[in-house]
């Protein structure tokens, strides 16, 4: 099914004329209220503007589609459906229209109202509006607006989505283990007791290393900023400057191995920012051009300078790794592909996550009913339960009000974090604008 719909709304019609109204007064309130607060440059917040939109004639409010929203469900790969209300947007197009077409006054902008398709196909049409059909204009009206994700419109007013209860309506499509988005289910514990005291130590090892690679790559920086500038300012023109790219890799024996590039500035001519520098062999380190601007660097043994750099990597502890820890690893059901091969994606090992004060174990599985691996005092939780939470987090650092708890999850929920704000508001959120069920 289509996101949404787009209609170009008619310069001398009803919908065109209530988004300019409605506009109009939210600015008035939001400046309204900046003059009555200590720093006018703060940002109004929206519940004063509520406080303040029933003034606005609700047959204005309802030609916007504000009081129309349609509801998107969300399938999720592994656990319940999140439903929301979406709700249209209006944008600006100041750049070029027909002004022979849609009734446009000469040097008036075009305005395009996105309307979102709910879960059942209904979405709000706009009075006096001419429905975008033809592929050409539709590619058109985006490349204007959005310029491929290079620009940002101006939109007269945009409200954030708001979560709802999923509706009785809603048929979820079968799901097919084939299509689901990460390929591969999970199984999710909390770290307690033993399990605990294993990730603390790996998660502390973890720090100590990358403390150790910090230390060598300073060490690096210093050199070929002081030791070996009059090698580099030598490649370029007077008052030019230069900065170093840094990476590393583990070995088979545990160690860090160190790439650098040296890159122009581009101070004096900007066509040259980025431009890598020769690196040779020194004191410090012998260097080994990898590709075109990348150099690994190995410390030269024979020279002090390169001993003592040699003794600072020698200080990096081995990169700890997970399977370090028979306790922690598994063997779910898992059937690995190039993908998994590639981004280190096993059934073995688990991904550590931190949510809300827990240390959460995410085992990747091809069967979920798999009951008999549990890592040592950890506690099993649903992972549609956490899933649930995660998606919450998500919403809330986004500004938008997480649909309601399933019945089913609310007590693992309160059993795992019983906070009351996971729980989720009961009244409207502060971006919805106070705009009435009409």
């Amino acid at each position: 099914m289509q996101e949404h719909v787009i209609y170009k709304l008619n310069h001398a019609g009803r919908s065109h004329n209530a988004v300019q109204s409605v506009h109009q007064s939210m600015e008035k309130m939001a400046k309204d209220f900046r003059n009555t607060i200590q720093h006018p440059t703060h940002k109004p917040i929206n519940t004063e503007i509520i406080n303040k939109i029933s003034d606005i004639n609700h047959n204005t409010v309802a030609l916007t589609g504000l009081s129309h929203p349609v509801t998107e469900v969300k399938e999720q790969d592994q656990g319940y459906p999140r439903a929301y209300d979406l709700f249209p947007v209006v944008y600006e197009n100041s750049y070029k229209h027909d002004s022979a077409s849609d009734n446009a006054p000469e040097g008036q902008p075009d305005l395009y109202m996105f309307c979102p398709v709910g879960h059942d196909g209904d979405h709000f049409i706009p009075k006096d509006a001419r429905l975008i059909t033809d592929e050409n204009e539709k590619e058109f009206i985006s490349n204007t607006l959005f310029a491929g994700g290079w620009s940002t419109p101006f939109s007269y007013f945009t409200l954030n989505p708001r979560g709802v209860e999923t509706p009785d309506t809603y048929v979820a499509p079968k799901k097919n283990p084939d299509d689901l988005k990460h390929g591969h289910q999970s199984q999710c514990f909390i770290a307690q007791g033993l399990t605990l005291e294993l990730v603390e130590d790996y998660n502390q090892r973890t720090e100590q290393y990358n403390a150790g690679i910090h230390t060598v790559l300073k060490e690096i920086e210093h050199i070929t900023s002081v030791e070996l500038n009059d090698q580099f300012q030598a490649q370029l023109p007077a008052g030019e400057g230069y900065y170093m790219n840094s990476s590393t890799m583990t070995n088979d024996d545990g160690k860090a191995q160190y790439s650098i590039s040296i890159r122009n500035n581009g101070n004096i001519d900007t066509m040259s920012a980025g431009q890598p520098l020769e690196i040779k062999s020194n004191d410090f380190f012998i260097a080994e051009q990898t590709d075109y601007s990348e150099h690994k660097i190995t410390p030269n043994t024979a020279t002090k300078q390169g001993q003592a750099l040699a003794k600072t990597m020698d200080n990096v502890p081995e990169k700890p790794s997970l399977t370090d820890y028979p306790d922690l690893v598994a063997d779910m059901p898992f059937k690995e592909n190039k993908i998994d091969t590639l981004l280190n994606v096993n059934g073995n090992t688990p991904r550590i996550d931190t949510f809300d004060g827990h240390i959460i174990l995410k085992y990747n599985t091809d069967d979920t009913t798999n009951t008999y691996f549990c890592p040592p005092d950890a506690l099993p939780v649903p992972t549609e339960v956490f899933q649930w939470l995660q998606e919450d987090r998500a919403d809330r650092q986004m500004g938008i009000r997480p649909p309601p708890q399933p019945e089913e999850l609310k007590d693992d929920i309160l059993a795992l974090t019983p906070d009351d704000r996971l729980n989720g508001p009961d009244q409207d959120d502060d971006n919805n604008f106070g705009i009435p069920e009409l």
